[in-house]
């Protein structure tokens, strides 16, 4: 039997990275709650340049290590990544991108600016990158480096995620320290722990940190139904595991599937249980606001719609976010966060896109499209950006330049208290 030592001899890793002979898997992270915006990570394995033989990650990167070729090695694979994804990007520019760094290349990093000059090469905005650190990867001794990464790669406008957070049980203060754009809750090292009290403990205490510091969680190491649904009920707003992919040479279409194909009805169910009073009455009393809410804005001076839409946020504190969209479906507006722990840094991971986003391919849209209907509002869903249950609505409007315009605003059930009588609907 070949031990460790030989099989790492045996990699010509001067000849892998010279004739760039590695494959770029990605694996999906998929929101439950929708279906017109994802993320993949990107997996990277050697290719023996003269068998075709794949090489793990581990005698790949420990061949780098003893040759000295780390820093070209980390380079071949970030650029390759960027490549394969930008073919994702191009079709959809919501996709977010996660690609790991190792610890060795952090100094590079800094000093060279390599990692904005290979998203810039390829075409890659930076706000659709995470930069993913393990967790595992960080000593004590490298927290000031790693600290001296996050705020570099932050100001160069890249998301931050700490991976592998409560594997092995420890390091959970790092959320506090680091204060990253998403936490990864590494769900299968957390399900071998025998008793189940604590590990259910230990999960709601890291998703309660992370929803009041504004953080996105994502639960992987998902494995089955049952991980998923104990996932989101303790707050993980994405999934990630090979329940949802494996690690796959994807194309754009074979991950459209994978969303499309995936069984969301677990999830309802639960979404659904938190929120209290007749389905029918709350779709009412949603229609009732929003028809309101057109009465005031038809014939009204978009020039003024910032200033609007700040004092709507400010008076009903029911209203989550909301944007506008013109007839086309492009949105012409800013997300506007009625949340005041919100941090712009990260709005894209929360869906809350910038001015001229494309949201034909989303549900709202297309229902509207039927001439006969005015508006629309969905079923109940988990909000990635507070974690609370909400229904988004989309309604047309007539503005006074005398072109159609379609309204969306994301409103928290928990807030909007369906069992009063009266509604403050007052809007000046």
């Amino acid at each position: 039997m070949i031990n460790i030592v030989d099989r790492v001899n045996m990699v010509n890793i001067s000849e892998i990275i010279s004739q760039k002979s590695i494959k770029i898997y990605f694996q999906v992270i998929l929101s439950p709650m929708e279906s017109t915006s994802f993320s993949v990570e990107g997996f990277v394995r050697g290719i023996d340049p003269e068998t075709g033989d794949i090489i793990s990650p581990y005698l790949l990167f420990q061949a780098a290590k003893d040759a000295n070729l780390q820093t070209e090695l980390e380079k071949l694979c970030i650029e390759s990544t960027f490549k394969r994804f930008k073919n994702f990007y191009d079709t959809n520019p919501k996709a977010i991108l996660y690609v790991n760094i190792g610890k060795s290349f952090f100094n590079e990093i800094i000093e060279t600016n390599f990692i904005s000059k290979a998203a810039k090469q390829v075409g890659i905005p930076r706000r659709n990158i995470v930069i993913d650190i393990s967790n595992l990867m960080i000593d004590n001794e490298d927290n000031v480096l790693a600290q001296k990464l996050v705020s570099y790669l932050r100001k160069k406008g890249f998301y931050i995620s700490i991976d592998d957070i409560g594997k092995n049980y420890n390091n959970i203060d790092r959320i506090i320290y680091f204060n990253p754009d998403v936490i990864k809750i590494n769900h299968q090292m957390l399900n071998k722990l025998k008793n189940t009290g604590y590990r259910n403990l230990m999960i709601d205490y890291i998703t309660e940190i992370a929803h009041k510091m504004g953080i996105l969680v994502i639960s992987t190491g998902v494995e089955s139904k049952e991980d998923i649904i104990s996932a989101m009920a303790s707050g993980a707003q994405m999934i990630q595991g090979y329940y949802v992919s494996e690690l796959v040479e994807f194309e754009y279409t074979e991950i459209l599937e994978i969303i499309n194909n995936f069984d969301r009805s677990p999830i309802y169910d639960i979404v659904e249980a938190q929120y209290q009073g007749s389905e029918r009455q709350a779709i009412t009393n949603v229609v009732a606001f929003i028809n309101k809410l057109r009465s005031k804005l038809n014939n009204f001076n978009i020039d003024h719609l910032k200033e609007f839409a700040i004092s709507l946020l400010q008076k009903h504190s029911f209203i989550e976010s909301g944007y506008l969209l013109n007839i086309d479906g492009t949105q012409i507006s800013d997300s506007f966060v009625n949340k005041s722990t919100f941090l712009d840094r990260n709005k894209e991971l929360f869906n809350l896109y910038p001015k001229g986003t494309s949201h034909v391919d989303e549900d709202l849209f297309i229902r509207l499209q039927h001439e006969l209907l005015s508006d629309w509002i969905t079923r109940p869903f988990r909000s990635k950006l507070t974690n609370e249950v909400c229904v988004s609505a989309a309604f047309k409007l007539k503005l006074d330049d005398g072109l159609y315009y379609i309204a969306v605003l994301n409103i928290d059930y928990t807030k909007f208290d369906f069992n009063k009588e009266k509604i403050n609907l007052s809007i000046k």
